[in-house]
């Protein structure tokens, strides 16, 4: 993932660095089977989280995301390279699952042969991301209704508008917040 470094703070012999990015490009490099760390607890039903779809529309901020990694960040002066393979996240799994969960549908929904059922659909996504269904994070309902408004054409659109500001520690730790587009 490129990150453009915007600040730096060196103290007592440690460095942070508060960069920007973009989030559906961190959505989209995460490894497979990023949400099995073991540090995290699984995916639940929260009704604040099933909303932060909509928050990230209306171009509203969202709560820091930490990742962590034992690989030192590639830099260069003002730019860098996060390398999402050697990456975990300690904090933020459920925000970053269900934009994924989003991102994920979005992508398929947009190779799928047949779009004229929304119930067609929604089978394959429960037959091939069965989690999505399990945790409750998307729904035929929810497909039905992204389907039917055609707001699944532009999932994609909304996440690329939108950036992510990380601040990272020499010791590997990396916060990333999610913010809007000015």
């Amino acid at each position: 993932m490129n990150l453009t470094i915007l600040d730096s703070k060196t103290a007592d012999g440690r460095s942070w660095y508060l960069c920007k990015a973009n989030a559906k490009e961190y959505l989209s490099e995460l490894k497979i089977g990023f949400y099995d760390f073991a540090i995290q607890r699984q995916i639940v039903k929260n009704q604040y989280l099933d909303k932060l779809f909509s928050t990230i529309k209306n171009k509203d901020p969202i709560s820091i995301i930490t990742l962590t990694s034992s690989i030192p960040l590639n830099m260069t002066e003002n730019m860098a390279m996060l390398d999402l393979e050697n990456v975990d996240i300690l904090d933020g799994l459920q925000r970053t699952f269900r934009l994924w969960a989003y991102l994920t549908l979005a992508n398929t929904y947009e190779n799928f042969p047949t779009k004229n059922s929304y119930r067609d659909f929604a089978k394959f996504i429960k037959d091939t991301y069965p989690i999505f269904f399990e945790t409750n994070v998307i729904t035929t309902n929810l497909i039905k209704s992204l389907i039917e408004s055609g707001e699944i054409n532009s999932i994609k659109d909304i996440l690329a508008d939108y950036e992510c500001q990380a601040t990272f520690k020499n010791d590997h730790l990396r916060q990333i917040k999610m913010t809007s587009l000015v």
